[in-house]
């Protein structure tokens, strides 16, 4: 970068800072434009592997005011999240350098945990420039729609008694921002039967990245796995290290076989659900705005039933399907072998008939009589 220019924004950035510094309330003089160029400059900074350490001492005692100010950048609709992501590049610059002291340490981390509350925001979550493009209507019938995100997660157990700490790293998928995915721990065997002996509560569960494609945060898990060897360290609840990406590809929206779907249909038939399990189905259904081309589609399936016709072996008669194989074909009352459930239902709907023309004649009757 061209000296001149660098050592200009650099004086000015340090006549900014003893400004903030000398003030006696320092979130009135925390502005916008302290916020961006700070920004900008720390990357600027880094591209240039030099650092100052009243640039790290202002950005570390700021860190709640940035908070404060990004909110306020965006509701005032500037929908760019660009100083952030040059802040990112910045600390991955800073890693792969190795330049990095203690205190740069403490604040690369701080700055982390600060990215991943901005990026787990609804606003900025939907932006074009973290997840590519904006996420369908959850009412949306297939799951083909969705983008995922991918985020690699730490899990530090603390044993209730001994209050010796354990670990366990880990990649996820899902459809939400990431810290709202707090439903999900793993799905370690261990990490389950630890969750259900002593519970949620001695769990804590940090996000350590958010990436766009499975194969860069499986590639940050096997980072992570083989630093600390996570198999052989008996801190570690993980049983084996992620070594490749070569087995791990996104099946989302990809159609299924007919024989896995006959399967799936074979084993699920016949499942009783509990009244709990009914309630919470019969919620997730009530209110439900369905797309235009879900009616759409609805809609012809019904028409394309509807004008199906065929003509029973048994009686000869012309029935709309699929409703005539409720009366016709096996359950037809002039079939020689037709079972006694059917004979059955056959007389409940002409009892059932029988009584409705009654109440009909009954009611005439009345109705005739009220108006002479």
């Amino acid at each position: 970068m061209n000296n001149i220019l660098y050592t200009s924004l650099f004086k000015k950035f340090q006549s900014i800072f003893l400004t903030w510094k000398q003030t006696s309330s320092p979130k009135k003089a925390f502005s916008e434009e302290v916020y961006v160029f700070s920004c900008h400059l720390i990357a600027i900074l880094t591209l240039n592997r030099q650092s100052d350490s009243c640039l790290f001492e202002f950005l570390q005692n700021s860190h709640q005011l940035r908070l404060l100010i990004f909110k306020t950048y965006y509701d005032k609709g500037k929908n760019t999240i660009e100083p952030l992501l040059l802040m990112e590049q910045a600390i991955g610059l800073l890693i792969l350098t190795g330049e990095i002291s203690e205190s740069h340490m403490k604040f690369i981390k701080k700055l982390q945990q600060f990215l991943m509350d901005i990026l787990s925001e609804k606003r900025i979550s939907k932006t074009t420039l973290i997840y590519k493009k904006v996420i369908e209507s959850k009412n949306s019938k297939t799951k083909a729609f969705y983008t995922k995100i991918f985020y690699v997660y730490r899990l530090t157990f603390t044993h209730p008694i001994s209050l010796e700490k354990f670990f366990y790293y880990g990649y996820r998928g899902c459809m939400a921002a990431p810290l709202a995915d707090s439903s999900y721990w793993s799905s370690s065997k261990t990490v389950k039967q630890t969750l259900k002996e002593f519970g949620a509560t001695c769990f804590k569960k940090k996000i350590l990245g958010v990436y766009t494609w499975i194969d860069t945060a499986l590639n940050r898990e096997i980072f992570l796995h083989k630093k600390f060897d996570v198999k052989n360290n008996p801190k570690f609840m993980n049983r084996a290290n992620q070594t490749s990406t070569k087995f791990q590809f996104e099946r989302t929206g990809i159609p299924q076989s007919e024989i896995s779907n006959k399967k799936r249909s074979k084993a699920l038939r016949g499942r009783v659900f509990s009244p709990e399990t009914r309630e919470r189905m019969r919620q997730s259904h009530l209110n439900r705005v369905r797309s235009e081309e879900e009616t759409r589609g609805r809609r012809e399936a019904m028409i394309r039933t509807n004008q199906q016709v065929a003509i029973c072996p048994h009686c000869g008669l012309q029935v709309g399907m699929p409703g005539g194989r409720r009366w016709h074909f096996n359950n037809c009352l002039q079939n020689p072998n037709v079972s006694e459930d059917a004979i059955r239902d056959h007389e409940r709907v002409r009892q059932a008939q029988i009584e409705r023309n009654k109440n009909r004649s009954r009611n005439r009757r009345k109705d005739k009589k009220e108006d002479s």
